[in-house]
């Protein structure tokens, strides 16, 4: 049941496999025979979650920090509501 290849680099049998490396997760990705376009899209839009998921608290601390109550307006309301959303 020991597949010595499973444990081991192709061009060096004495190696132990690196699966921690780059190169190895893109070999198991493109190996799964998922769309390349797929993960691509998959990528990007984890990226642009990972973002927003950084910038949203920002903005809104920003427009927080200044904040008294005679600049409340309609306009500083829906700004509010549109960067939670």
């Amino acid at each position: 049941m020991s597949n010595p290849h499973y444990y081991t680099n192709n061009q060096d049998c004495d190696k132990p496999l690196n699966k921690t490396g780059l190169l190895y997760l893109a070999k198991l990705l493109f190996s799964t025979g998922v769309p390349k376009l797929v993960l691509c899209i998959a990528l990007i839009l984890s990226i642009v979650s990972s973002l927003s998921g950084l910038i949203v608290p920002l903005v809104t601390g920003n427009m927080i920090d200044p904040f008294r109550l005679e600049l409340l307006s309609g306009i500083r309301i829906i700004q509010l509501i549109l960067i939670f959303i």
